[in-house]
């Protein structure tokens, strides 16, 4: 049973690899030593202020520094566990790991 249950786990991992919304990484830091450094901002007109490139319903954005191998990244305050800010939060941090891993 539980080699079936591998096999099928295997099956939609591998799956998953041609899915054309999977991570494309333009590039990896994994076990880089990174800082990450985040500004929250409680409204759309804050948020349009402190941004480098705002387009219309951006819920968050990150910003890669070589230079000291630092990233900004900018989101709305979480309004509990698991909102949409939390949820941004964790994209923008892929981006600081992985690039423009979407496009």
């Amino acid at each position: 049973m539980k080699k079936g249950l591998a096999v099928v786990a295997l099956l939609l991992l591998m799956a998953g690899c041609n899915d054309p919304s999977s991570v494309k990484e333009e590039f990896n830091r994994e076990g880089q030593e990174l800082t990450v450094s985040v500004l929250i901002v409680s409204s759309e007109s804050e948020m349009k202020k402190v941004v480098w490139d705002y387009a219309e319903g951006l819920k968050g954005q990150a910003l890669y520094s070589p230079d000291d191998n630092s990233c900004s990244i900018i989101i709305y305050k979480p309004k509990r566990i698991d909102d949409d800010a939390t949820l941004t939060l964790g994209h923008e941090l892929m981006h600081c790991l992985y690039g423009d891993y979407h496009k």
